[in-house]
């Protein structure tokens, strides 16, 4: 039998052979649990909403409590902020992407007006058709440089 996970060959255990569809290695053990975490969470979000809102509420009760274990703890503490580094710099990284694609789709249907409105006797639309592909190309490479240059999540600090 293949697991579902890794493709290897494995042999179920005689009990549970006709139900075990993944093997026994740790890797793929983490991925099945996180699977059906997964599924149970989204068969049941009543019971998801109701635990975050038991632990803001235990947060709120206790405000030390985490500074205190990131000053007991360094190497979790590190650890922790290297993970919320990344989590900010890709929540930052997919706004900033969905932003330019909403102004790009809006300038380029613009663009894609003016074509079915004017026909070759038509001589004034021609300009505004360069006025928007000049203006679309300049703001494309306006919001280009301003990502690039944009400051690390936590460079200066």
């Amino acid at each position: 039998m293949k697991c579902r996970y890794c493709r290897r060959r494995f042999r179920a255990h005689p009990r549970t052979r006709k139900a075990q569809k993944i093997c026994s290695r740790a890797a793929c053990q983490r991925a099945r649990r996180q699977a059906t975490l997964r599924m149970w969470r989204a068969l049941h979000p009543e019971n998801v909403k109701v635990h975050a809102q038991r632990n803001r509420a235990w947060g709120k009760a206790h405000p030390a409590y985490w500074r205190a274990y990131r000053r007991d703890h360094p190497a979790y503490y590190r650890q922790d902020l290297r993970r919320r580094r990344r989590a900010y710099k890709a929540a930052r990284s997919s706004a900033n992407e969905i932003a330019i694609g909403d102004i790009s789709r809006r300038k380029l249907a613009a663009l894609e007006a003016l074509q079915g409105e004017g026909s070759s006797a038509n001589e004034t639309s021609i300009p505004r058709r360069i006025a928007l592909v000049v203006d679309y190309l300049v703001w494309r490479a306006r919001s280009a440089n301003e990502i690039a240059m944009a400051p690390e999540a936590g460079a200066g600090g």
